[in-house]
């Protein structure tokens, strides 16, 4: 793989994930693009149904930590692997490190998942015990609700 240019990826990074797109990680773009529009999109979801304006402030502190962490997350993938794969070219030997990629996206989605109880846990395999904190979360949600208790 081509050693790719740090300004272009910290100019991509201004949109967590299209770093990553560019870095060839397109599992973990799609985690931050997922974490970044979801974030957008919540907000704008509670700003309309309660009508009040203080829930963008949860955008002004929410996107830049977002940003911070692709931004990290970019650039230390990108030297960790791509400029591993270089030097192990130079010694003549093959890189394949597609395991430990996997590895390691599958650690970023499931933090990304464990935003909603259990969910983390379905996509690890653990379908009763994820199903079981998901409902029980989302039960006491609608229980708390109907007696109208905040």
């Amino acid at each position: 793989m081509k050693e790719k240019s740090k300004f272009i990826t910290f100019l991509l990074s201004f949109v967590p994930g299209l770093s990553h797109f560019y870095l060839g990680f397109g599992d973990r773009a799609i985690v931050f693009l997922m974490a970044f529009f979801g974030a957008i999109l919540g907000v704008s979801g509670l700003v309309f149904l309660t009508s009040s304006d203080g829930y963008i402030a949860i955008l002004v502190f929410a996107l830049p930590i977002i940003w911070l962490i692709a931004l990290v997350d970019s650039f230390s993938l990108r030297k960790k692997y791509i400029l591993m794969e270089y030097e192990m070219a130079k010694e003549g030997i093959e890189y394949k490190d597609s395991e430990e990629i996997k590895k390691s996206n599958e650690k970023a989605i499931t933090l990304a998942l464990s935003v909603i109880p259990g969910a983390g846990h379905m996509y690890l395999g653990y379908q009763k015990k994820g199903l079981f904190i998901m409902g029980s979360f989302f039960f006491t949600v609608f229980f708390m609700g109907w007696l109208g208790v905040s």
